[in-house]
């Protein structure tokens, strides 16, 4: 089993800041358990992950003096709708070196970042199910899995 750290990006840069630290403990008292670092909650709700920029540098650094491997595995692109931050959040978790991004649906509407992520071998994890369910997406969403599923 893995854990997967989970932080709303709701939180103020002051809470992910203490999120980040707590990860490190955990990491460096449960190495073979925590595989990763995630920021979760609705785009357009919360904050874009260039808001955490500095916060995340921070902990990238502090990871790198303690030998410790904690990828980033961040949430974006979770909505249909392209063209806004959602879009950044994409450029940002390459920029980050995210190891997975979780949904990535709109990655259907950019081939050329969905090259990208495959040249860097990035994981899409999708859950259309969830999706549906937990927001207003329509069921073009089905259409927009079977051109990631196929790319």
């Amino acid at each position: 089993m893995k854990v997967i750290y989970c932080t709303p990006r709701s939180f103020s840069r002051e809470i992910i800041m203490d999120s980040l630290n707590e990860c490190i403990d955990l990491k460096q008292k449960y190495r073979h358990l925590l595989c990763g670092f995630d920021l979760v909650g609705h785009e357009e709700m919360g904050n874009e992950l260039r808001h955490f920029v500095p916060e995340i540098l921070a902990f990238r650094k502090k990871c790198d003096a303690l030998s410790l491997d904690i990828p980033f595995l961040f949430h974006c692109g979770e909505t249909l709708e392209h063209g806004d931050k959602v879009d950044g959040n994409l450029f940002d978790a390459i920029l980050l070196k995210s190891k997975r991004i979780g949904h990535g649906y709109v990655l259907a509407r950019h081939p050329l970042l969905m090259e990208v992520f495959r040249e860097k071998n990035t994981a899409v994890e999708s859950c259309p199910i969830s999706t549906l369910l937990t927001t207003d997406c329509d069921k073009s969403l089905r259409s927009i899995c079977y051109i990631l599923y196929n790319s």
